[in-house]
Protein backbone atom coordinates (compact mmCIF):
# COMPACT_ATOMS: atom_id res chain seq x y z
CA UNK A 1 0.00 0.00 0.00
CA UNK A 2 1.17 3.52 -1.19
CA UNK A 3 0.25 6.12 2.03
CA UNK A 4 0.69 9.40 1.79
CA UNK A 5 1.52 10.95 5.05
CA UNK A 6 1.33 14.77 5.34
CA UNK A 7 2.01 16.73 8.16
CA UNK A 8 3.22 20.49 7.86
CA UNK A 9 6.70 19.45 10.04
CA UNK A 10 9.29 17.16 9.22
CA UNK A 11 11.17 17.26 11.87
CA UNK A 12 10.66 16.28 15.60
CA UNK A 13 8.90 19.30 16.82
CA UNK A 14 6.34 17.64 19.22
CA UNK A 15 3.97 14.70 19.93
CA UNK A 16 2.36 15.09 17.04
CA UNK A 17 5.60 14.46 14.97
CA UNK A 18 6.83 11.97 16.92
CA UNK A 19 3.51 9.99 16.20
CA UNK A 20 3.90 11.04 12.90
CA UNK A 21 7.51 8.99 12.60
CA UNK A 22 6.71 6.76 14.33
CA UNK A 23 3.32 5.61 12.56
CA UNK A 24 5.16 6.26 9.55
CA UNK A 25 8.33 3.83 10.65
CA UNK A 26 5.87 1.22 11.58
CA UNK A 27 3.88 0.82 8.51
CA UNK A 28 7.12 0.72 6.33
CA UNK A 29 8.32 -2.08 8.54
CA UNK A 30 5.36 -3.91 7.46
CA UNK A 31 5.75 -3.18 3.68
CA UNK A 32 3.97 -0.49 3.08
CA UNK A 33 5.74 2.40 1.07
CA UNK A 34 5.57 5.73 2.80
CA UNK A 35 5.55 9.25 1.06
CA UNK A 36 5.94 12.12 3.08
CA UNK A 37 4.50 16.04 2.50
CA UNK A 38 5.72 18.58 4.64
CA UNK A 39 7.14 21.74 5.20
CA UNK A 40 10.62 22.97 3.88
CA UNK A 41 12.88 23.85 6.43
CA UNK A 42 16.93 23.43 8.09
CA UNK A 43 15.09 21.50 10.67
CA UNK A 44 14.16 18.58 8.56
CA UNK A 45 15.29 14.87 8.27
CA UNK A 46 16.39 13.82 4.80
CA UNK A 47 14.26 12.77 2.37
CA UNK A 48 13.78 11.49 -1.59
CA UNK A 49 10.60 13.12 -1.86
CA UNK A 50 11.88 16.65 -0.16
CA UNK A 51 11.58 18.38 -3.81
CA UNK A 52 8.08 18.19 -3.27
CA UNK A 53 7.94 20.14 0.10
CA UNK A 54 6.26 23.00 0.32
CA UNK A 55 8.76 26.58 1.19
CA UNK A 56 8.94 27.13 4.72
CA UNK A 57 6.35 29.82 6.09
CA UNK A 58 7.55 31.94 9.03
CA UNK A 59 4.61 32.49 11.24
CA UNK A 60 5.91 35.22 13.11
CA UNK A 61 5.95 38.88 12.10
CA UNK A 62 8.76 40.03 9.79
CA UNK A 63 8.03 43.63 9.48
CA UNK A 64 8.27 43.42 5.96
CA UNK A 65 4.04 44.24 4.86
CA UNK A 66 4.54 42.30 1.55
CA UNK A 67 5.86 39.01 3.16
CA UNK A 68 3.71 39.13 5.72
CA UNK A 69 0.59 39.72 3.73
CA UNK A 70 1.82 36.80 1.57
CA UNK A 71 1.92 34.12 4.88
CA UNK A 72 -1.49 35.40 5.84
CA UNK A 73 -2.28 34.68 2.36
CA UNK A 74 -1.25 31.14 2.29
CA UNK A 75 -3.13 30.62 5.45
CA UNK A 76 -6.23 30.68 3.69
CA UNK A 77 -5.01 29.27 0.45
CA UNK A 78 -1.48 27.78 -0.76
CA UNK A 79 -1.41 27.56 -4.71
CA UNK A 80 1.59 26.19 -4.35
CA UNK A 81 0.91 23.36 -2.15
CA UNK A 82 -1.67 22.32 -4.57
CA UNK A 83 1.07 22.74 -7.45
CA UNK A 84 3.26 20.61 -5.40
CA UNK A 85 0.89 17.42 -4.31
CA UNK A 86 -0.51 17.41 -7.78
CA UNK A 87 3.51 17.22 -9.81
CA UNK A 88 4.10 14.48 -6.10
CA UNK A 89 1.21 12.30 -7.47
CA UNK A 90 1.80 12.63 -11.21
CA UNK A 91 4.77 11.66 -10.63
CA UNK A 92 5.64 9.23 -7.54
CA UNK A 93 2.96 6.90 -9.04
CA UNK A 94 -0.68 6.04 -7.54
CA UNK A 95 -1.64 6.75 -4.08
CA UNK A 96 -3.92 4.09 -2.22
CA UNK A 97 -4.67 6.87 0.57
CA UNK A 98 -4.07 10.11 2.31
CA UNK A 99 -3.61 10.41 5.60
CA UNK A 100 -3.21 13.80 7.26
CA UNK A 101 -2.01 15.15 10.44
CA UNK A 102 -1.25 18.89 11.22
CA UNK A 103 -1.91 21.00 7.78
CA UNK A 104 -3.11 24.29 9.11
CA UNK A 105 -0.91 27.60 8.13
CA UNK A 106 2.39 26.30 7.16
CA UNK A 107 0.24 24.05 4.29
CA UNK A 108 -3.14 24.50 4.41
CA UNK A 109 -6.10 22.83 3.91
CA UNK A 110 -6.03 23.90 -0.32
CA UNK A 111 -4.69 20.17 -0.46
CA UNK A 112 -7.92 18.18 0.41
CA UNK A 113 -9.57 19.27 -2.83
CA UNK A 114 -6.85 17.98 -4.98
CA UNK A 115 -6.56 14.41 -2.82
CA UNK A 116 -10.80 14.85 -2.96
CA UNK A 117 -10.23 15.00 -6.78
CA UNK A 118 -8.06 12.34 -7.47
CA UNK A 119 -10.54 9.99 -5.74
CA UNK A 120 -7.64 8.91 -2.77
CA UNK A 121 -9.54 8.22 0.40
CA UNK A 122 -8.24 10.98 2.91
CA UNK A 123 -7.87 10.58 6.85
CA UNK A 124 -7.15 12.61 9.52
CA UNK A 125 -5.70 11.91 13.01
CA UNK A 126 -6.81 14.88 15.45
CA UNK A 127 -3.76 15.99 17.35
CA UNK A 128 -5.22 19.51 18.63
CA UNK A 129 -8.56 21.30 18.63
CA UNK A 130 -7.79 23.34 15.66
CA UNK A 131 -10.96 21.85 13.41
CA UNK A 132 -13.18 23.33 16.16
CA UNK A 133 -11.91 26.56 17.31
CA UNK A 134 -8.99 29.11 16.68
CA UNK A 135 -7.42 28.49 19.91
CA UNK A 136 -6.22 24.69 19.32
CA UNK A 137 -5.16 24.28 22.79
CA UNK A 138 -8.78 25.44 24.36
CA UNK A 139 -6.69 27.05 26.66
CA UNK A 140 -6.76 31.07 27.61
CA UNK A 141 -4.68 33.26 30.33
CA UNK A 142 -4.95 30.31 32.91
CA UNK A 143 -7.92 29.01 31.80
CA UNK A 144 -9.73 26.19 29.79
CA UNK A 145 -11.11 28.31 27.04
CA UNK A 146 -13.71 26.31 25.07
CA UNK A 147 -16.61 28.45 24.79
CA UNK A 148 -17.18 29.19 20.76
CA UNK A 149 -15.61 25.36 19.72
CA UNK A 150 -17.61 24.99 16.26
CA UNK A 151 -19.63 28.34 17.08
CA UNK A 152 -19.12 32.21 17.05
CA UNK A 153 -15.50 32.43 15.93
CA UNK A 154 -15.73 35.88 16.09
CA UNK A 155 -16.02 35.71 19.85
CA UNK A 156 -12.22 34.86 19.36
CA UNK A 157 -11.43 38.57 18.77
CA UNK A 158 -12.43 40.41 21.72
CA UNK A 159 -11.03 37.31 23.75
CA UNK A 160 -7.65 37.45 22.38
CA UNK A 161 -8.17 33.55 22.03
CA UNK A 162 -5.10 33.02 19.97
CA UNK A 163 -1.75 34.47 21.47
CA UNK A 164 -3.50 37.34 23.81
CA UNK A 165 -3.45 39.40 20.04
CA UNK A 166 -6.44 41.26 18.62
CA UNK A 167 -4.35 40.62 14.79
CA UNK A 168 -3.85 37.23 15.38
CA UNK A 169 -7.04 36.47 16.78
CA UNK A 170 -8.42 38.34 13.77
CA UNK A 171 -6.66 36.26 11.02
CA UNK A 172 -7.22 33.19 13.14
CA UNK A 173 -10.69 33.77 13.17
CA UNK A 174 -11.56 34.71 9.50
CA UNK A 175 -9.63 31.96 8.26
CA UNK A 176 -11.63 29.54 10.53
CA UNK A 177 -14.85 31.23 9.09
CA UNK A 178 -13.50 30.71 5.39
CA UNK A 179 -12.51 27.11 5.85
CA UNK A 180 -15.31 25.66 7.78
CA UNK A 181 -18.19 28.43 7.25
CA UNK A 182 -17.63 29.40 3.70
CA UNK A 183 -15.83 25.94 1.81
CA UNK A 184 -16.70 23.63 4.96
CA UNK A 185 -13.75 22.02 3.64
CA UNK A 186 -12.86 19.71 6.51
CA UNK A 187 -16.20 17.92 6.28
CA UNK A 188 -16.77 17.70 2.40
CA UNK A 189 -13.60 16.65 2.03
CA UNK A 190 -12.09 13.77 4.65
CA UNK A 191 -13.40 10.44 4.88
CA UNK A 192 -12.58 9.35 8.35
CA UNK A 193 -11.00 11.36 11.31
CA UNK A 194 -9.09 9.13 13.67
CA UNK A 195 -9.46 10.71 17.10
CA UNK A 196 -6.87 10.02 19.75
CA UNK A 197 -9.42 9.68 23.01
CA UNK A 198 -13.41 9.82 23.54
CA UNK A 199 -12.53 13.29 24.35
CA UNK A 200 -11.63 14.57 21.65
CA UNK A 201 -14.39 12.35 19.69
CA UNK A 202 -16.87 14.22 22.22
CA UNK A 203 -15.89 17.26 21.08
CA UNK A 204 -15.77 17.07 17.03
CA UNK A 205 -19.70 15.93 17.94
CA UNK A 206 -20.10 18.68 20.11
CA UNK A 207 -19.09 20.63 17.28
CA UNK A 208 -20.97 19.64 14.44
CA UNK A 209 -18.81 16.76 13.06
CA UNK A 210 -20.53 13.78 12.54
CA UNK A 211 -20.34 11.03 14.85
CA UNK A 212 -20.24 8.19 11.60
CA UNK A 213 -17.06 9.88 10.88
CA UNK A 214 -15.01 9.51 13.38
CA UNK A 215 -13.13 6.39 14.89
CA UNK A 216 -11.09 6.70 18.30
CA UNK A 217 -7.58 5.22 17.73
CA UNK A 218 -5.06 5.70 20.89
CA UNK A 219 -1.67 6.75 20.35
CA UNK A 220 0.69 3.61 20.23
CA UNK A 221 4.19 3.21 21.98
CA UNK A 222 7.44 2.71 20.25
CA UNK A 223 9.16 -1.35 21.01
CA UNK A 224 11.80 0.68 22.70
CA UNK A 225 10.18 1.18 25.38
CA UNK A 226 8.36 -2.26 26.10
CA UNK A 227 11.41 -3.90 25.39
CA UNK A 228 13.43 -1.54 28.11
CA UNK A 229 14.05 -3.40 30.75
CA UNK A 230 11.52 -3.77 33.41
CA UNK A 231 13.74 -2.77 37.11
CA UNK A 232 16.88 -1.45 36.79
CA UNK A 233 19.80 -1.63 38.66
CA UNK A 234 18.43 1.80 39.80
CA UNK A 235 14.77 1.82 39.79
CA UNK A 236 13.83 5.14 41.65
CA UNK A 237 11.92 3.47 44.68
CA UNK A 238 12.81 4.08 48.26
CA UNK A 239 14.00 1.35 50.57
CA UNK A 240 11.00 -0.83 52.02
CA UNK A 241 10.57 -0.74 56.01
CA UNK A 242 9.59 -3.14 57.74
CA UNK A 243 5.50 -2.73 57.07
CA UNK A 244 6.59 -2.40 53.14
CA UNK A 245 6.43 1.30 53.40
CA UNK A 246 8.77 3.59 51.91
CA UNK A 247 11.60 4.90 54.64
CA UNK A 248 11.35 8.70 55.86
CA UNK A 249 14.17 10.28 57.45
CA UNK A 250 14.11 12.54 60.29
CA UNK A 251 12.33 15.37 59.29
CA UNK A 252 13.79 17.96 57.57
CA UNK A 253 12.36 21.53 56.97
CA UNK A 254 8.50 22.43 56.38
CA UNK A 255 7.64 18.61 54.70
CA UNK A 256 9.78 16.31 56.97
CA UNK A 257 10.31 14.22 53.43
CA UNK A 258 13.34 12.69 52.04
CA UNK A 259 13.53 10.14 49.39
CA UNK A 260 16.15 7.62 49.44
CA UNK A 261 17.21 4.61 46.67
CA UNK A 262 18.57 1.28 47.06
CA UNK A 263 20.81 -0.89 45.50
CA UNK A 264 23.30 1.98 46.14
CA UNK A 265 26.75 0.73 46.65
CA UNK A 266 27.76 4.43 48.37
CA UNK A 267 24.63 4.48 50.06
CA UNK A 268 21.54 5.88 49.86
CA UNK A 269 21.04 8.78 47.62
CA UNK A 270 17.79 11.33 47.39
CA UNK A 271 15.23 10.19 44.28
CA UNK A 272 13.12 12.48 42.23
CA UNK A 273 9.85 13.25 40.39
CA UNK A 274 9.61 14.13 37.00
CA UNK A 275 7.58 15.60 34.25
CA UNK A 276 8.90 15.42 30.84
CA UNK A 277 7.59 16.90 27.64
CA UNK A 278 6.96 20.49 26.05
CA UNK A 279 8.09 23.49 28.82
CA UNK A 280 4.85 25.84 28.15
CA UNK A 281 2.74 27.23 30.46
CA UNK A 282 -0.58 25.11 29.18
CA UNK A 283 1.29 22.02 30.41
CA UNK A 284 1.42 23.26 34.04
CA UNK A 285 5.18 23.85 35.01
CA UNK A 286 3.74 26.95 37.33
CA UNK A 287 2.19 24.12 39.23
CA UNK A 288 5.18 21.63 39.65
CA UNK A 289 7.05 24.94 40.64
CA UNK A 290 4.62 25.86 43.64
CA UNK A 291 4.64 21.77 44.31
CA UNK A 292 8.30 21.68 44.66
CA UNK A 293 7.98 25.19 47.13
CA UNK A 294 5.77 23.06 49.29
CA UNK A 295 7.59 19.82 49.41
CA UNK A 296 11.62 21.33 49.82
CA UNK A 297 12.62 17.69 50.80
CA UNK A 298 11.42 16.38 47.63
CA UNK A 299 13.46 16.62 44.31
CA UNK A 300 11.76 17.47 41.16
CA UNK A 301 13.07 17.39 37.51
CA UNK A 302 11.64 18.95 34.68
CA UNK A 303 13.12 17.61 30.88
CA UNK A 304 12.59 19.11 28.19
CA UNK A 305 12.02 22.40 25.92
CA UNK A 306 9.61 25.13 25.18
CA UNK A 307 8.82 28.71 24.89
CA UNK A 308 8.85 29.18 28.73
CA UNK A 309 12.01 27.51 29.81
CA UNK A 310 14.02 30.96 30.19
CA UNK A 311 11.06 32.43 32.22
CA UNK A 312 10.93 28.92 34.65
CA UNK A 313 14.64 29.04 34.46
CA UNK A 314 14.22 32.59 36.28
CA UNK A 315 11.20 32.10 38.79
CA UNK A 316 13.25 29.04 40.35
CA UNK A 317 16.13 30.74 40.73
CA UNK A 318 13.99 34.04 41.99
CA UNK A 319 11.94 31.39 44.60
CA UNK A 320 15.81 30.29 45.62
CA UNK A 321 14.90 26.07 45.43
CA UNK A 322 17.06 23.83 45.69
CA UNK A 323 15.01 20.65 45.13
CA UNK A 324 13.97 21.58 41.19
CA UNK A 325 16.01 20.96 38.02
CA UNK A 326 15.39 22.23 34.54
CA UNK A 327 17.14 19.44 32.47
CA UNK A 328 16.73 20.42 28.88
CA UNK A 329 16.46 18.05 26.23
CA UNK A 330 17.49 14.94 26.70
CA UNK A 331 17.53 12.40 23.68
CA UNK A 332 15.64 9.37 23.42
CA UNK A 333 17.98 6.71 25.45
CA UNK A 334 18.44 9.87 28.03
CA UNK A 335 15.29 10.13 28.58
CA UNK A 336 14.02 6.50 29.01
CA UNK A 337 17.14 6.11 31.69
CA UNK A 338 15.42 9.04 33.33
CA UNK A 339 12.01 7.90 33.29
CA UNK A 340 13.41 4.60 34.68
CA UNK A 341 15.13 6.10 37.84
CA UNK A 342 12.02 8.51 38.88
CA UNK A 343 10.12 7.82 41.52
CA UNK A 344 6.97 8.85 39.95
CA UNK A 345 6.10 10.87 36.80
CA UNK A 346 4.03 13.92 37.05
CA UNK A 347 1.80 15.30 34.24
CA UNK A 348 0.12 18.45 35.54
CA UNK A 349 -1.80 19.59 32.28
CA UNK A 350 -4.07 22.96 32.81
CA UNK A 351 -4.84 22.55 29.26
CA UNK A 352 -7.15 19.45 28.25
CA UNK A 353 -4.78 17.00 26.27
CA UNK A 354 -6.11 15.07 23.47
CA UNK A 355 -4.32 11.84 24.16
CA UNK A 356 -1.19 12.22 26.77
CA UNK A 357 1.78 10.25 24.97
CA UNK A 358 4.19 11.01 27.75
CA UNK A 359 1.78 9.59 29.98
CA UNK A 360 1.48 6.61 27.97
CA UNK A 361 5.52 6.11 27.67
CA UNK A 362 6.14 6.45 31.61
CA UNK A 363 3.15 3.74 32.28
CA UNK A 364 5.18 1.46 29.22
CA UNK A 365 8.35 1.08 31.18
CA UNK A 366 6.48 0.40 34.43
CA UNK A 367 6.14 4.01 36.07
CA UNK A 368 3.28 5.27 38.37
CA UNK A 369 1.99 8.16 36.78
CA UNK A 370 0.25 11.58 38.89
CA UNK A 371 -1.99 13.46 36.14
CA UNK A 372 -4.41 16.41 36.75
CA UNK A 373 -7.75 15.37 35.77
CA UNK A 374 -8.15 17.04 32.20
CA UNK A 375 -9.13 16.26 28.56
CA UNK A 376 -8.27 13.16 28.03
CA UNK A 377 -5.48 12.19 30.89
CA UNK A 378 -8.54 10.53 32.78
CA UNK A 379 -8.93 7.44 30.05
CA UNK A 380 -5.18 6.83 30.56
CA UNK A 381 -4.47 7.31 34.30
CA UNK A 382 -6.04 5.31 37.31
CA UNK A 383 -8.46 8.09 39.34
CA UNK A 384 -6.94 7.22 42.56
CA UNK A 385 -3.39 8.97 40.88
CA UNK A 386 -5.47 11.91 39.70
CA UNK A 387 -5.79 15.56 40.96
CA UNK A 388 -8.20 18.66 40.11
CA UNK A 389 -5.71 20.64 37.55
CA UNK A 390 -4.34 23.48 38.59
CA UNK A 391 -4.93 22.49 42.34
CA UNK A 392 -1.08 22.58 44.28
CA UNK A 393 -2.65 21.51 47.59
CA UNK A 394 -4.41 18.11 46.03
CA UNK A 395 -0.90 17.57 44.40
CA UNK A 396 0.96 18.13 47.00
CA UNK A 397 -0.90 16.10 49.49
CA UNK A 398 -1.43 13.01 46.36
CA UNK A 399 2.83 13.16 46.30
CA UNK A 400 3.09 13.31 50.61
CA UNK A 401 0.76 10.31 50.52
CA UNK A 402 2.70 8.30 47.71
CA UNK A 403 6.15 8.79 49.21
CA UNK A 404 4.49 7.14 52.25
CA UNK A 405 3.18 4.44 50.08
CA UNK A 406 5.36 2.77 47.83
CA UNK A 407 3.66 -0.37 47.55
CA UNK A 408 0.69 2.12 45.64
CA UNK A 409 3.32 3.16 43.69
CA UNK A 410 4.98 -0.01 42.70
CA UNK A 411 1.22 -2.05 42.04
CA UNK A 412 0.15 1.32 40.01
CA UNK A 413 3.20 0.95 37.80
CA UNK A 414 2.92 -2.95 37.19
CA UNK A 415 -0.77 -2.45 36.07
CA UNK A 416 0.21 0.76 33.78
CA UNK A 417 2.59 -1.64 31.69
CA UNK A 418 0.34 -4.45 31.65
CA UNK A 419 -2.60 -1.85 30.14
CA UNK A 420 0.01 -0.50 27.73
CA UNK A 421 0.69 -4.25 26.69
CA UNK A 422 -2.94 -4.91 26.49
CA UNK A 423 -4.23 -1.40 24.69
CA UNK A 424 -1.58 0.55 23.39
CA UNK A 425 1.25 -1.93 21.64
CA UNK A 426 2.53 -0.90 18.38
CA UNK A 427 0.87 -4.71 16.81
CA UNK A 428 -2.33 -3.75 17.33
CA UNK A 429 -2.13 -0.15 16.51
CA UNK A 430 -1.34 -1.08 13.01
CA UNK A 431 -4.14 -3.62 12.26
CA UNK A 432 -6.68 -0.72 13.83
CA UNK A 433 -4.55 1.74 11.60
CA UNK A 434 -4.72 -0.62 8.35
CA UNK A 435 -8.79 -1.42 9.03
CA UNK A 436 -9.34 1.85 8.93
CA UNK A 437 -7.24 2.52 5.42
CA UNK A 438 -8.53 -0.84 3.77
CA UNK A 439 -12.74 0.38 4.63
CA UNK A 440 -11.98 3.47 3.06
CA UNK A 441 -11.26 1.62 -0.43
Amino acid sequence: MNVLMINKFYFLKGGTERYYFNLSKLLEEKGHKVIPFAMKSQRNFSSEFEKYFVSEVATRPSWNLWQDLKTVGRFFWSWEAQRKIKKLIKEVGPIDVAHIHNIYHQISPSILSVLKKQGIPIVMTVHDYKLISPNYNLYLRGKIYDKICGNNFARCVPDRCVGNSFFKSIICSLEMWFHHRVLNIYKKNIDLFLAPSKFVTEKLIAAGYDKNKIRVIPHFVESSYLCHPRESEDPGYPLLNKEGRGEVNSPIGASGFRLTGRNDKHGNHEKYFLYFGRVSAEKGIDILIETAKEIPDAKFKIAGEGPEFKNYVLRIMNYGLKNIQMLGHKNSDELQNLIQSAYLIIVPSLAPETFGLSALEAMALGKCVVASEVGALPELVDHNFLFTAGNVFELVELIKKLINDINAVIENGEENRKKVEQLYDRESHYTKILGMYGGLK
